[in-house]
């Protein structure tokens, strides 16, 4: 059928997103407050800042291979996957952090202990740490400190991360593919919102 609207938008057009943290550490109730204070479509969490990728990368390391993503989310995911999957609610994360993988991996398991089903999707790839040396000296990329302009091979201290940053068409493609939830890792932080969207 044909569908009119006396609005310049129509309601279907409409995608209604609440965002739930704006750092690691931000507060744990937020998540909870937002799908109840709805309604909303898509709930999104950005916890990812340089610092926050050191943090993670010392908790592999300390902690173990398996780590490497911020924790806290799923103690939210814990809390609202339920009532998300019940009103549709999308949630998008960049809470993978430097282990997408792992992180989705946990969020299954939550989903099994609370006796839910949902897909849950997840993005990787943006680590190029392995590649640095080949993009250097191979492929004539300088990677120069913008505000020294210092050369990364010249530098003294080690790098423990490196990551290229995402757009929004990988969660647009998991949410194409019918992702009740998207983990990714470093994307822009505009990106959890324009995927959905």
């Amino acid at each position: 059928g044909v569908q009119t609207c006396a609005l310049p938008i129509c309601m279907s057009d409409i995608i209604r997103i609440a965002n739930c943290s704006g750092f690691y550490g931000d507060r744990l109730d937020a998540a909870r407050e937002m799908v109840e204070g709805g309604p909303i479509d898509v709930l999104t969490g950005d916890y990812l800042a340089e610092l926050t990728m050191s943090i993670l990368y010392t908790q592999m390391k300390t902690r173990g291979e398996n780590m490497g993503y911020v924790g806290t989310f799923l103690k939210q995911v814990k809390e609202v996957a339920q009532p998300c999957l019940e009103r549709g609610i999308k949630i998008i994360s960049n809470a993978g952090g430097l282990n997408p993988a792992s992180m989705a991996n946990e969020v299954e398991k939550i989903l099994a202990e609370l006796g839910l089903s949902a897909k849950v999707a997840y993005i990787d790839g943006d680590d190029i740490a392995p590649d640095l040396e080949t993009l250097e000296t191979k492929h004539g990329q300088s990677f120069v400190n913008m505000d020294t302009g210092q050369k990364l091979s010249d530098a003294t201290y080690q790098t423990v991360t490196a990551n290229t940053y995402f757009g929004a068409w990988g969660i647009k493609e998991a949410l194409d593919q019918g992702a009740d939830i998207v983990i990714c890792p470093r994307v822009t932080d505009a990106a959890v919102v324009i995927g959905p969207a």
